[in-house]
């Protein structure tokens, strides 16, 4: 992330998939808003190593074995709430796209080329016309 602003933004789109999650549903019972928030901020700082469903899960794994334990936090358990993330992260523009990486690594946005053919038309069973 560039910037502070970037960083923001990060915390909120990861925020609210944690807190949505919300395992053993601490802030379903009570508990603060806050109460995720120092994982929060350390799968914010993994977003750069997140490029597939299975990186988002492992980084959720690790992050909450380390907070609350290994037993319930295994990759395999994570993968559902792994797939939400890296979804928000990809909708939020943090990762998914070779405009996005190149944007990461240089400041500047990969510019668009014309296509080389004009786009194939799809019939509503799936296939080209």
């Amino acid at each position: 992330m560039k910037t502070r602003q970037d960083y923001e933004r990060a915390l909120l789109t990861i925020g609210e998939i944690i807190r949505a999650w919300d395992p053993y549903d601490l802030i379903a019972e009570g508990a603060p808003q806050d109460e995720f928030d120092a994982e929060i901020a350390q799968l914010t700082t993994q977003i750069p190593r997140i490029r597939t469903v299975d990186d988002a899960a492992q980084a959720i794994s690790t992050v909450f074995s380390e907070a609350f334990g290994p037993d319930n936090f295994q990759v395999e358990n994570c993968r559902e709430v792994g797939r939400i993330l890296y979804d928000g992260l990809v909708r939020s523009g943090f990762i998914g796209s070779a405009g996005y990486s190149r944007l990461q690594r240089t400041g500047r946005p990969l510019r668009a080329r014309p296509a080389a053919e004009p786009p194939r038309r799809w019939t509503d069973s799936g296939g080209s016309v």
